[in-house]
C-alpha cells in the first residue's frame, strides 16, 4: 500500500495550484492507497473529507495538517488526528508534541534543514515519529544528514511528494508492509517503521 503523507490543495493552501479533486485524481492514477492532505494550518473539514472519500473509495483519506511552529520555525506534519484545535495557529514544539501524543496522531518533521542550518526543535527531549528525508523540497545534499539524525534517534525516514500541483504526486511515497484500513493503522505502520520509501532517484 503506497502512502503519501504530505499533499497541499489550492482550497486551503495559497501556495498550491491544484484543487483537491485534481490532487486526489492524480493520487488515484499514481496508485496511492492513502494520502494525507496537509494544508498550512488548516484541516479538511470532516464532512468534506467524508464526501471526498466517497468519491475516491480506493483512497484512504487521512486527516492531516502542516503547522509552522511559532518560535522554532520548523514545519510539522500532523497526520491521523481530526482535531480543529490544531488550526489555532500558535504552537510551540513542546505544546504540539504533547497534544498530538496525547491524542494518538503522527508527528513528522517536514523537510529538515530547508530554511535553517540547524534543526530548530529539541529532538532529544521530544522526538517526532519520523523525519521527512525525501521529497522535492528536501535537497539531496541534506538527505545524508537527515538519515544520520534519524539513525541516531532511532526514527524512520519518510518520502512524500509535498505536492502543490497534481503533476508532483506519485514519484515519492511510502510503501507500507500492510494494507491499512484506517488512519490508526497507517500511523502505527509509520511509527514502527513497517514500510519502505520510494523515490524517483537513488536512495542515499
Amino acid at each position: 500500500m503506497r502512502v503519501d503523507l504530505h499533499i497541499h490543495t489550492s482550497e486551503r493552501s495559497s501556495c498550491a495550484l491544484s484543487t483537491t479533486l485534481e490532487q486526489l485524481s492524480a493520487a488515484r492514477d499514481a496508485g496511492l492507497g492513502a494520502v494525507a492532505i496537509t494544508d498550512h494550518h488548516r484541516l479538511v473539514p470532516t464532512r468534506q473529507r467524508r464526501e471526498w472519500s466517497e468519491l475516491f473509495p480506493e483512497i484512504l483519506l487521512l486527516p492531516g495538517i502542516e503547522i509552522t511552529l511559532d518560535a522554532e520555525g520548523e514545519d510539522i506534519l500532523v497526520v491521523g488526528l481530526d482535531d480543529p484545535r490544531l488550526e489555532r495557529g500558535a504552537w510551540s514544539w513542546p505544546e504540539l508534541h504533547d497534544h498530538v501524543r496525547e491524542h494518538g496522531g503522527l508527528l513528522v518533521l517536514a523537510h529538515p534543514y530547508r530554511y535553517q542550518a540547524e534543526i530548530g526543535i529539541d529532538l532529544e527531549s521530544r522526538r517526532p515519529d519520523a523525519l521527512e528525508a525525501y521529497s522535492p523540497n528536501v535537497p539531496s545534499r541534506h538527505r545524508g544528514r537527515i538519515r544520520q539524525d534519524a539513525e541516531r534517534l532511532g526514527l524512520p525516514v519518510v518520502a512524500n511528494s509535498d505536492a502543490h500541483w497534481a503533476s508532483g504526486i506519485g514519484a515519492y511515497a511510502n510503501r507500507l508492509a500492510v494494507v491499512a484500513s484506517d488512519a490508526a493503522q497507517v500511523v502505527a505502520a509509520i511509527r514502527e517503521g513497517r514500510f519502505t520509501v520510494e523515490t524517483p532517484d537513488p536512495i542515499r
